[in-house]
């Protein structure tokens, strides 16, 4: 069984005994007397389970990285790379730190020095109001409100960080015989600082304390209420030694004598009365790290944070939660009345309570095969079976080793998991063992590749971060392959190589076990969700961030904007990947661990980054659907390589695969799609316009089929990581009218009737009963072509599949009796059958629908897609830039029909041809001409040497593109059309142009938006009316070069 037979008779024997009650992990059962078996499972740590404790040195070979982290004492341990205090070991280490609600900063400065502490309300939000609908907003940085210092403490006592941990880190101040230590965890309610034998200071480097009063009300031996000169009330609490703090100057308040104790600070939020009540109560503990464990029980993940204190006071500490922990919150905590904004997550609620459970329902139902969110059985119908198999007979033939062998993990795992998803559905939905074994060894070959370490730029272990690295960047281009080499995007990557494998496994279980395949796979997932500290090869959970629910993508890039994560769907990839992994190696805690992790990923995603129903994003940016980068200080609906919609949208799409449906709730799809995508589909770029119809399937399943079975269908509209046989049993198989064929995973469960389903209905109907697939050359099917809104005019098509005898036996059509072995009958009309191929009516007329296709009731060639839509469309290659070809030609035009431009058929009512290979839009009566290979408004503008000028301006050369470009129906740069993430330096902050010229800032950087576009920190030049593109650190023209994994390369 694969590993499933332990799992799956758990499951049973839980279900069928039924005794477990709805208590909390860890928490008190109520009644539990026969269960102990069971309640033995619940008190099961699965975060603490090693996956494995091999040395990767010996799969990979071992080398220093460049970038040693700054002033660590780990002792050798692992080091975080993508946690929110990374600036604090990078660079000048004086750049941010958010640890939410507040960030926090090393002052390094002359005058004072220490840590500053900050928190900004939500209405000194910037937003980008240039926008009708803003593109973004940031939080004002470098505001210290209060911060901690000390008496001989110097900008030349740099801080050593110690206590490394997944959501915690301590910094540490040491000079002479004295020392101020401060634990960072997420979600403090106070920050406290220890002090030994030293002078303490708290100082303000932006602001004045108006106001300083000793008051009393809590257990510390002083307590000081601050005003600041911006209105914000600070509260300071004192315990340990005898202290008194008084002001010296406006900015600083230093203590009476040296001290050995500790001191907390809290912000009252603005107008709340009660929060001060609040901290008085639970001031004197303080948290100084958070560990995680849970479990899985049934269909209901648990996971605790289990807070270490220290100090005196009640001894419980207070915390704040984000909105999607307290939605979740089960047991452990009092909630209270305080709450305080957090930098791009809502408000956050603080809470009392050592050991805090979280309980959510997981995926437990969802394996390899779609799975439907309205609970409906997953099936075929023979129409949709014969259209999957003729387009896995033409994709099984792809050469996997030549197509995934590429200069990146990126690209290379996007190729292979393509194949994957393939070969699963061959082998699945299909039941093809024949091509499914073809299938799979040629996958297993190039998987081969990876597991040998033999790609073009293999992987090596970091021994100085702890970590398994590409090579391509140990040259020093750091942003080699997206940056795989300083710790960018880690899951978006080997995500890929893991559903890979576990595909692999599920068709051919005997693949774990040879050579190095497991332990490979498992040190993938080891580098990016290493559960526990007991492997000591690897840090605790690399990308993920339990606090704010979903990973961080930047890695070891010094960044005032903190930690970024753009592809959200590459993120719930990994841990899916992870999850069928666990199932077909036999690894339930490594299940129950990635199922709780989709969990909260769907949680937390459509609280904060998903505009579904419910989240907590600003009103005024609702309309974006999507945050598009969220950074830790800043959200910005951009991608690192472009601001088209489908990029946008898309980037939180890739890969579609059975989680798809669960993460991406059906009304936020819906609501994306009418009131967002639908516009943009006609102008996007194909293979992204695809991955769009493939998402859409979690809600109009029928209309996303169409779209991949219509025989116009091309491959060039695929992204490299995308297949369509895929696509079609996604769709096919949500959507299961006319079911004839029911798969089933491999614990014998359809996806229908599910318990992780946001509702359910009835499973469609069967007109048969289920059949296997190995019978569809004997079965007669046809299958409707696409009627959606991109092509308007194109009028459903009915084409055969087979031309069986099944479909014998006399019928009628508007009343006339026919045969349907001979006849066909369609919309009334009877057509013949002629040489296996079924005629369809166009109008009353019948034709050979392989030839021809029915236009506004006119039957004319079949037409490409693509060339019917209204933008201008090159049929050949694109002309260069010292192309001769100006102007229109003195020869008449068509104006109206379908006519040929070269090989193309277009609407010539829509489009005009021009030297026949070149094909340019009629907008609004306009009919545009032809300038050097790109098309312009005559009315606008005129062509000059080649080159397109504003009429009546000086002729000065201007890009002939500027004018209108003409998109190519094949991506021409990975970096901008191709459907996939990437990844700038997490430094880079990208914003969109605005609507009107601004001045605005990009990083540390001041820039005029009529003259610059920032992509993040990095600031390219707009030349022309040409807008640089961004590749690695670079600015780039797209005409004259690409991007291919941060490398720019000339075309």
């Amino acid at each position: 069984m694969m590993g499933f037979s332990t799992r799956s008779l758990a499951y049973f024997l839980a279900g069928c005994l039924h005794l477990v009650t709805a208590s909390p992990l860890y928490g008190n059962p109520e009644t539990m007397e026969p269960s102990s078996q069971i309640l033995e499972k619940r008190s099961t740590d699965v975060f603490d389970k090693v996956i494995d404790t091999s040395d990767p040195i010996a799969l990979f070979g071992s080398a220093n990285h460049p970038l040693t982290p700054a002033g660590v004492s780990e002792n050798g341990m692992p080091i975080e790379t993508n946690k929110f205090y990374d600036n604090l070991l990078l660079g000048s280490r004086t750049s941010f730190l958010y640890a939410d609600p507040y960030r926090y900063w090393w002052q390094s400065s002359n005058t004072q020095s220490g840590l500053c502490i900050g928190h900004t309300d939500e209405n000194q939000r910037v937003f980008d109001w240039g926008s009708a609908v803003p593109n973004f907003y940031f939080n004002p940085i470098g505001l210290c409100s209060l911060g901690f210092g000390a008496s001989g403490m110097t900008e030349a006592i740099a801080p050593e960080v110690d206590e490394v941990d997944q959501m915690s880190a301590r910094v540490n101040f040491n000079w002479g015989s004295s020392s101020m230590k401060i634990s960072l965890v997420e979600g403090l309610a106070f920050t406290t600082a220890e002090y030994s034998n030293a002078v303490p200071e708290i100082f303000t480097s932006t602001f004045f304390m108006n106001g300083i009063q000793s008051v009393s009300g809590s257990s510390a031996s002083q307590k000081y209420k601050i005003t600041l000169s911006d209105g914000h009330i600070w509260l300071i609490y004192v315990f340990g030694d005898q202290l008194t703090l008084k002001p010296n100057g406006n900015q600083v308040l230093v203590g009476s004598n040296s001290f050995t104790g500790y001191i907390q600070i809290a912000k009252i939020p603005s107008g709340d009365t009660k929060a001060e009540s609040v901290y008085d109560k639970y001031a004197g503990t303080y948290v100084t790290g958070i560990s995680v464990s849970g479990n899985v029980d049934g269909d209901t993940g648990y996971y605790t944070f289990t807070l270490k204190t220290s100090g005196q006071g009640s001894g419980v500490p207070l915390h704040f939660l984000l909105p999607h922990q307290m939605d979740s919150l089960s047991s452990g905590a009092s909630s209270t009345e305080l709450s305080l904004v957090s930098l791009v997550s809502g408000y956050a609620t603080a809470v009392a309570g050592n050991s805090i459970t979280f309980a959510d329902t997981v995926p437990s139902d969802i394996h390899f095969l779609p799975w439907s969110p309205e609970g409906k059985k997953v099936g075929y119908s023979t129409d949709a079976l014969n259209n999957i198999k003729a387009a896995a007979t033409q994709e099984v033939n792809g050469n996997m080793d030549a197509d995934s062998n590429l200069d990146s993990m990126y690209y290379s795992g996007k190729v292979l998991a393509k194949y994957a998803m393939l070969c699963l559905t061959v082998n699945d939905i299909l039941n093809d063992k024949e091509m499914s074994n073809t299938c799979v060894k040629k996958l297993e070959s190039a998987m081969a590749r990876f597991v040998d370490n033999k790609q073009i730029n293999p992987l090596v272990y970091d021994s100085t971060w702890k970590g398994v690295i590409s090579k391509a960047g140990l040259s020093g281009y750091a942003m080699a392959d997206f940056g795989n080499t300083y710790y960018n995007d880690h899951h978006f990557h080997y995500g890929y190589f893991v559903l890979t494998a576990a595909v692999i496994a599920h068709i051919d279980p005997n693949w774990i076990n040879v050579g190095n395949n497991k332990k490979y796979v498992n040190s993938l997932i080891r580098d990016v969700s290493n559960p526990t500290s007991n492997d000591p090869h690897f840090p605790v959970q690399r990308m993920f961030d339990f606090y704010h629910g979903h990973s961080w993508a930047g890695g070891l890039f010094e960044s005032n904007d903190g930690k970024d994560e753009e592809s959200t769907s590459e993120d719930y990839n990994f841990f899916y990947g992870m999850k069928l992994w666990g199932e077909v190696t036999g690894d339930d805690a490594m299940v129950d661990r990635a199922n709780i992790i989709l969990s909260v990923l769907k949680r937390s995603l459509n609280k904060y980054i998903y505009y579904s129903e419910g989240n907590v994003q600003p009103k005024s940016m609702q309309p974006n659907y999507v945050a598009g980068i969220t950074f830790m200080n800043k959200i910005t609906h951009v991608t690192y390589f472009g601001t088209n919609p489908e990029f946008v949208q898309g980037i939180h799409m890739l890969p579609v695969t059975p989680i798809s449906a669960y993460i991406r709730e059906q009304s936020f799809v819906r609501d994306e799609w009418n009131n967002m995508l639908l516009n943009a589909l006609g102008a996007a770029v194909p293979s992204w316009r695809t991955l769009l119809y493939a998402d859409y399937a979690i809600v109009d399943p029928w209309t996303s089929y169409n779209y991949f079975a219509t025989p116009a269908f091309q491959p060039s509209w695929l992204d490299v990581g995308a297949s369509r046989a895929w696509y079609l049993a996604f769709s096919a198989g949500l959507d299961g009218r006319n079911a004839v064929y029911y798969p089933t995973n491999p614990d014998g469960s359809n996806s229908g009737s599910s318990s992780s389903s946001s509702s359910s209905s009835s499973p469609s109907p069967s007109t048969s009963s289920p059949s296997s697939p190995s019978t569809l050359t004997s079965i007669s099917s046809y299958v409707t072509t696409t009627t959606t809104s991109v092509f308007p005019d194109l009028k459903p098509t009915i084409v055969p599949t087979s031309t069986s005898s099944s479909s014998s036996g006399q019928k009628t059509c508007n009343m006339a009796v026919y045969d349907p072995s001979t006849t066909v009958c369609d919309e009334n009309v009877l057509c013949p059958i002629v040489n296996g191929v079924p005629y369809s009516n166009c109008n009353g007329a019948c034709y050979n629908p392989k030839e021809y296709g029915c236009y506004k009731n006119t039957i004319s060639p079949n037409i490409n897609p693509t060339s019917y839509v209204s933008s201008p469309v090159s049929t050949t290659d694109p002309i260069s830039n010292t192309a001769t070809k100006t102007g229109s030609t003195s020869s008449p035009k068509p104006t109206s029909g379908m006519q040929k431009c070269g090989d193309t058929t277009y609407d010539a009512s829509a489009i005009t041809c021009y030297f026949n290979d070149i094909l340019c839009p009629i907008v609004e009566g306009n009919v545009y001409e032809v300038c050097n290979g790109s098309c312009y408004d005559p009315s606008m503008y005129s062509c000059d040497n080649g080159s397109v000028s504003h009429k009546g301006s000086s002729k000065s050369s201007t890009s002939a593109k500027s004018a209108y470009t003409s998109p190519s129906t094949t991506p021409t740069s990975k970096s901008s059309t191709s459907a996939s993430s990437t990844s700038a330096p997490s430094s880079v902050t990208p914003t969109s142009q605005p609507s009107t010229h601004a001045i605005a800032q990009c990083g540390l950087a001041w820039y005029n938006t009529k003259s610059y576009i920032c992509y993040g920190n990095l600031l390219c030049p707009i030349i022309g009316d040409k807008t640089m593109q961004p590749c690695g650190n670079a600015c780039y023209d797209s005409d004259a070069y690409e991007c291919l994994g941060g490398k720019l390369i000339t075309k």
